[in-house]
């Protein structure tokens, strides 16, 4: 992906180029220049080190900016292996700069009056709570006073009360995933109404994430982070939940299982969250997903046993069972092991 936008970059010369449309009313043309923003700069996130820094670097400097760069910091090197080629490219200095750090850089590059354009990958306030939270917080940082602080959650937050209400949530969860906003959708997910037992993520624990984990752990839900695949598959099987948000793999030992199971990262993160409309369209495919339990009955009824053990793999007929060779099979693999065992002392 990188490489492709290198080759879309490629196409400026073109892509930039203004326009002018002649007598768009009586007496006037409308002419388009497209000119350089200044100091651009970008925030990555850490689940996609390569592909994201690059759908901004390339159309950057393309355009005519200087760009700077700073990569998560818990994968860093991948940015580091691509500065290392563009420094082959003889740019002048400046042009593409590579910052590393943690949440000091980030409000640096934020606040700093010299950079022109940001861009980056961040989350939103989900939920009633989380909303209410943000405005806070937000409005304590800009010096808003607590009057207008109030006025804008008494805004904000009667619609989000209504979603929720409008499509609660019924049954028992487990969640995981990989991209970070697990604890964002576990805490919608307990304000719409779910029995939320358990959310596994694979990134560490970071004080950002300290209010978002002390809110679920509140309200009985257990909160694991650097989850492994095996932690999450454990809550899975102690839980026995209705619904399995997860992994692939997760996902599929949850189907084996007769358990309807959603992608976290396809169907679930991907999905706005925040404000009313976030709110119903997590409870829409939730809910979906929920009552397919009879169609999930319905497929292993009919299958049965296909595709595991003897009948597991693709065959022209239905398999027939030899249990007098694989007796005989197992008795000579038995005296090979005996004899190689006896040489072996010998």
């Amino acid at each position: 992906r990188m490489i492709e936008m290198v080759e879309a970059a490629a196409a400026i010369p073109t892509t930039m180029q203004g326009r002018v449309l002649e007598d768009v009313a009586r007496g006037v043309d409308a002419e388009t220049i497209r000119q350089p923003v200044g100091v651009c700069a970008a925030i990555a996130p850490f689940n996609f080190p390569a592909m994201v820094p690059f759908w901004f670097l390339p159309f950057a400097i393309a355009c005519g900016n200087t760009f700077v760069l700073k990569p998560s910091e818990q994968v860093p090197l991948t940015q580091t292996l691509a500065f290392e080629i563009l420094d082959q490219l003889d740019l002048p200095p400046g042009v593409v700069n590579l910052v590393n750090g943690s949440r000091a850089v980030v409000e640096g590059i934020l606040e700093h009056p010299g950079i022109d354009a940001v861009s980056f990958v961040g989350s939103a306030p989900v939920g009633v709570d989380g909303t209410a939270e943000w405005l806070r917080a937000v409005g304590e940082a800009a010096g808003v006073g607590a009057q207008r602080i109030g006025q804008a959650q008494q805004r904000a937050l009667p619609a989000i009360k209504a979603a929720l209400a409008a499509k609660p949530i019924r049954g028992r969860i487990t969640l995981s995933g990989y991209e970070g906003s697990e604890l964002l959708v576990g805490r919608l997910l307990v304000e719409s109404g779910a029995d939320l037992r358990y959310v596994g993520s694979a990134c560490p624990r970071t004080p950002w994430a300290e209010a978002d984990a002390q809110w679920l752990q509140s309200r009985g839900v257990q909160v694991r982070f650097r989850a492994s695949l095996e932690q999450d598959l454990d809550a899975m099987r102690e839980f026995s939940p209705q619904l399995v948000i997860g992994t692939t793999p997760v996902v599929q030992a949850a189907k084996q299982a007769r358990t309807p199971a959603l992608y976290f990262t396809n169907l679930i993160s991907a999905r706005p969250l925040m404000g009313p409309a976030g709110a119903g369209s997590l409870a829409q495919v939730v809910n979906a997903a929920l009552a397919n339990q009879a169609r999930f009955d319905a497929m292993s009824d009919f299958f049965g046993d296909v595709g595991h053990g003897d009948l597991g793999g693709v065959w022209a007929e239905a398999p027939r069972l030899r249990p007098e060779f694989r007796a005989e099979t197992r008795r000579r693999l038995e005296r090979a092991a005996r004899q190689r065992k006896s040489e072996e002392m010998q």
